[in-house]
C-alpha cells in the first residue's frame, strides 16, 4: 500500500489538503470507499476501500476514488463546509481525469446495482473534457 499512500499523498498536496493520506484495502466497507481521519485528524486521514470493489478498479480508476475523497477531506476543511458527492467531484476533477471518474462510477454502479446521473454528479462536460 506504500504506493497509494504516495499518489493519496500526492493528490492532497496537489490539492492544498494538509496532512498524511493512507491507503487501506478490508475485507468489508460498506461504504465501499470512504475517508475517515486517523486518531488525530492533524495527523491525516485514511482512505478505505472495500477489497472486492478495489480489486475491480485499475490504476486510474483508484486514483479517480482517492482524489474524490481527498476531496471530502478538503471540503471539510474549506468554506462552505457542505459535503455533496457533486462538490467532492468538483474538487477531484482539479487532479484526475473526467474520464477516470466517469470509469469509475461506471464499475461503481454495477457494483453497487444502484444507477446514479453522471451529469448530476460531475457536471455537464466541457467540449475539452468529452
Amino acid at each position: 500500500m506504500a504506493r497509494l499512500d504516495g499518489v493519496a499523498s500526492g493528490l492532497a498536496t496537489a490539492l492544498g489538503v494538509p496532512g498524511h493520506v493512507e491507503v487501506v484495502v478490508v475485507t468489508r466497507n460498506d461504504l465501499v470507499v470512504s475517508v475517515e481521519p486517523l486518531s488525530k485528524p492533524e495527523d491525516g486521514y485514511r482512505v478505505v476501500f472495500d477489497q472486492r470493489f478495489f480489486e475491480r478498479l485499475d490504476d486510474d480508476e483508484i486514483a479517480a476514488a482517492l482524489a474524490h475523497e481527498i476531496g471530502h477531506v478538503w471540503i471539510y476543511s474549506h468554506f462552505p463546509f457542505l459535503q455533496t458527492e457533486a462538490l467532492a467531484n468538483e474538487v477531484a476533477l482539479k487532479v484526475t481525469p473526467r474520464k477516470a471518474m466517469e470509469s469509475l462510477y461506471s464499475k461503481l454502479w454495477v457494483y453497487t446495482g444502484v444507477k446514479g446521473n453522471i451529469e448530476e454528479l460531475l457536471g455537464v462536460p466541457s467540449i475539452s473534457s468529452k
